[in-house]
């Protein structure tokens, strides 16, 4: 994957968020953040994502605990996900105008639920305290907890257009 030289192109606006992928699997997906799931299909499989924000303390890829990592229990159903989007909205208004520096937005990241194949994806996109790397962390998590958690973990260098 890393000689495909793949290229991610995220534009964000307001709550609009566009995820444009050139490589081995090409793509462009339009997201409103805490919105709706949106039905992608990646190589034939059906997909429902929702995206939310990052925040500093939600990375399962801060350094403290980049070796035990922290995962999201897959979701079961379209409704199971809705209401934990509810929540996370939820908890949001709840949170103080004044948000300290620990729950800052890092980036964004996407819930793609496999329909058909019992399977959930969290894809995080950060963004490094510099600002020059976006650093793209996956977690598979299985409905079958016989199956191991897969995760992987790409470094992109960010090009501003």
């Amino acid at each position: 994957a890393n000689k495909a030289r793949p290229t991610h192109r995220i534009v964000h606006r307001g709550c609009s968020v566009q995820i444009q992928i050139q490589g081995i699997i090409e793509s462009e997906t339009h997201y409103q953040v805490n919105g709706p799931p949106v039905e992608t299909n990646i190589r034939g499989r059906l997909f429902r994502d929702t995206v939310t924000y990052l925040k500093r303390t939600d990375s399962s890829w801060d350094e403290d605990r980049c070796s035990s990592g922290s995962s999201t229990p897959a979701e079961t159903d379209h409704e199971e996900s809705k209401q934990q989007l509810e929540d996370q909205q939820d908890e949001k208004k709840e949170e103080d105008d004044n948000v300290k520096e620990e729950h800052s937005v890092v980036g964004i990241q996407t819930y793609k639920r496999a329909v058909n194949d019992g399977y959930t994806i969290r894809v995080e996109r950060r963004l490094t305290d510099d600002k020059t790397q976006i650093i793209m962390s996956s977690t598979v998590q299985f409905d079958d907890p016989q199956k191991e958690i897969v995760r992987a973990k790409q470094i992109f260098q960010r090009i501003e257009d």
